[in-house]
């Protein structure tokens, strides 16, 4: 039978691959009566006629086949495939006797479940191995770009996607040639399926990953992960309310979704540049961002880092998750997300660890599924594990399960369309805090009234061209602006830190005031300054001291100006 594989490998037709297989002493092997192919009826579908017969030609292998249930189980998914395409039983039968022959390939020694063919690749997150991920369970057979029925929605084959890995060449013994042979035939058939296999993953079953070692079910884990293009996990805290979605993209670009008992907020990085948007409640301690710019896209001043994507990085996860653990014991099996899992313990016991549950996949890709924190971290935390995969904890409360819910996905992520920038006028350098003191809080409300109240008589003056009319309503309204400035800052909840320094800013603004009166044109001239010394000095305290106060309380410094007289 080796021959008439080997004659089918180069080319040759069926026929003389069958009378290769003669000369070379093997004849056609005996074997019992395959099971007559079913009949074709309208009261059941064809394809479940023909999965109908698969127990019939399952006995059958029994005793035509033998040897291991695996050889056995790929015959008879050989034999089905036949079926499908028409063929009687006889040539079922001969394709069920090639493919158990193929199992030995040249007396190479099929791998095990668990383990690839020697010189094939690792197994690709998503390769599509059969409906059921086992021999005879399924086996899809498909050239390099289709996707299995049943396979991961967004995944396929590896080699669909633009810019995915060229398809790896094949050792000679595993290349079927099908050139020039007309209509395939199912002995081809048979070939190219077990090829596509072995290419791809390994035919492993769920009791074969399940019964590796907790340490080497992890280890698989931690490779399918570092595999990984992009991912979505939820993270939900196990006390109190609140949960978040990360979205990973690739190593610019991230998402992270949080909602803390009410109070929700994104950082998002995409493009070089990072934006946070938060509603109402995460602003809480700053009012006037609560009360102006809730639920809209905020772009990060220069320098800041709300959320590097690396952290959460296919590869820094593994490292964090599965590079940091301690002892490691197997648990239950189970289902997360409708897939058959296993727990897997990890005890916490050295240093950098974290206890927690991890469960794994086993239905043919170990996918990481599911993480329960049950314990703080040991030792020091790693910031980059703590920041991202938030695998590391020192606070009980922080705790939390992380469930791995998509992978290799597009999320969609982009540049906002609009953003606000707390450098720009009106803001002016309105800070993004959520420990803001009472009167910190009361002074960024004064100042946005503030700067409305300079940006309107700046507009209204045209101060590059002024005439004693708009000089005159320039002055009157910037007196109205101090002194309403300078009532809401009396107002303002005491604070040791700033007292002192918000008296002298009353002082100085009530200085400017009295410039201001001095330097107003009088009736009846036709020419007159638009500044005067005493104003200059009098805005020039004025600046100094509300920096002091925005330092005293805590405040960025002031990000922009007005061209007022």
């Amino acid at each position: 039978m080796d021959a008439a594989v080997r004659a089918l490998q180069s080319g040759q037709s069926r026929e003389q691959a069958v009378a290769a297989a003669q000369a070379a002493g093997a004849g056609p092997a005996p074997a019992a009566a395959p099971p007559a192919a079913p009949p074709a009826t309208g009261a059941m579908p064809a394809s479940e006629l023909i999965e109908s017969k698969r127990a019939e030609w399952a006995a059958w292998a029994a005793t035509a086949i033998g040897r291991e249930p695996g050889r056995q189980a790929f015959a008879v998914e050989a034999a089905l495939q036949a079926l499908r395409k028409g063929q009687p039983a006889d040539v079922a039968a001969t394709a069920a006797r090639s493919a158990a022959s193929f199992w030995q390939g040249q007396g190479v020694t099929p791998p095990a479940a668990d383990q690839p063919a020697a010189g094939s690749p690792e197994p690709i997150a998503g390769q599509p191995v059969g409906a059921q991920g086992a021999p005879g369970a399924g086996f899809p057979v498909m050239a390099p770009g289709q996707v299995a029925a049943g396979a991961p929605a967004g995944l396929g084959s590896p080699y669909a996607a633009p810019g995915a890995p060229p398809r790896p060449p094949l050792p000679i013994w595993r290349e079927p040639r099908i050139v020039g042979i007309a209509g395939a035939g199912v002995l081809v058939l048979a070939l190219l399926a077990a090829a596509l296999v072995l290419v791809g993953h390994p035919p492993t079953t769920v009791n074969a990953e399940a019964a590796k070692s907790a340490d080497a079910i992890a280890a698989d884990a931690a490779a399918g992960l570092r595999r990984l293009g992009s991912f979505h996990a939820v993270l939900t805290l196990k006390a109190g309310n609140g949960h978040a979605d990360i979205y990973y993209a690739d190593a610019r670009t991230a998402e992270q979704e949080f909602n803390l008992d009410g109070r929700d907020f994104t950082v998002l990085a995409v493009g070089g540049h990072q934006y946070l948007k938060g509603n109402a409640a995460f602003f809480a301690q700053n009012p006037v961002l609560a009360q102006h710019a809730a639920n809209q896209w905020i772009i990060a001043g220069d320098g800041a880092t709300l959320l590097n994507p690396a952290d959460n990085a296919p590869a820094t996860g593994a490292g964090c998750i599965f590079g940091k653990h301690g002892s490691l014991a197997k648990g239950a099996r189970t289902t997360i997300a409708g897939r058959p899992a296993i727990e897997i313990d990890d005890r916490g016991d050295v240093p950098g660890s974290t206890p927690a549950k991890f469960f794994i996949a086993i239905d043919g890709q170990p996918d990481l599924l599911r993480i329960v924190e049950t314990g703080v971290t040991k030792g020091t935390i790693d910031a980059s594990c703590h920041k991202g995969f938030d695998i590391q904890v020192s606070d009980a409360a922080a705790l939390s399960t992380i469930d791995m819910t998509e992978f290799n996905r597009t999320y969609g992520l982009v540049t906002p369309a609009t953003f606000i920038n707390l450098g720009d006028r009106p803001y002016c350098g309105q800070a993004v805090a959520v420990n803001l003191r009472p009167a910190a809080q009361q002074y960024l409300l004064l100042v946005y009234a503030d700067n409305l109240a300079k940006a309107a008589i700046e507009q209204r003056c045209n101060c590059a061209h002024l005439t004693l009319e708009t000089l005159r309503q320039a002055l009157n309204d910037e007196i109205s602006a101090a002194q309403m400035l300078i009532t809401g800052l009396r107002a303002l909840p005491s604070d040791a830190q700033a007292n002192a320094d918000v008296a002298s800013l009353i002082v100085a603004l009530n200085s400017l005031i009295s410039a201001a009166q001095q330097s107003t044109p009088p009736a009846g001239v036709s020419t007159y300054p638009s500044t005067t010394p005493a104003r200059v000095a009098a805005n020039q305290r004025v600046a100094q001291l509300t920096q002091k106060v925005r330092t005293d309380l805590g405040l960025p410094a002031a990000t922009c100006g007005f061209t007022i007289p």
